[in-house]
């Protein structure tokens, strides 16, 4: 998993590195586990962890957004310049409200601690249990 600082790190250099009038950056992180049983066997268990965001850059009128999951440092100036030639490239003429300033948000834990910790083993063991007649 991704730490609070990381994270940070990664919107600080996005923030510091655009020229643009405007730029935010949303992270989103999730930790999904599979376990499929087919023919009285698991035929998959995988526990995964992906990363993805999103960089908004404003210039003047015109708007430019590009996603990504790679949250390396040294792609950041892709990504950016990538955002930037969206927005020049739009029409102009749209108002664009202006972003709100920097906040604190409060971290919400959108998951169950307990549930999370189940490891490949023991979901196999509760397919097991549960398809057991």
């Amino acid at each position: 998993m991704l730490t609070k600082s990381r994270i940070q790190q990664f919107a600080d250099r996005v923030i510091k590195a655009s020229d643009a009038d405007m730029t935010t950056v949303s992270i989103a992180g999730e930790r999904e586990a599979l376990t499929r049983f087919s023919n009285n066997e698991i035929t998959q268990n995988v526990d995964s962890i992906r990363y993805s965001f999103t960089i908004r850059c404003v210039y003047g009128d015109k708007v430019g957004i590009v996603s990504g999951t790679s949250l390396e440092a040294k792609n950041i100036k892709g990504f950016l310049e990538t955002a930037k030639q969206i927005a020049l490239n739009q029409r102009t003429g749209k108002r664009i409200f202006p972003l709100p300033e920097m906040q604190k948000y409060t971290i919400g834990k959108g998951y169950d601690k307990g549930t999370e910790d189940v490891l490949p083993q023991k979901r196999a063991d509760m397919v097991k249990s549960a398809v057991k007649m």
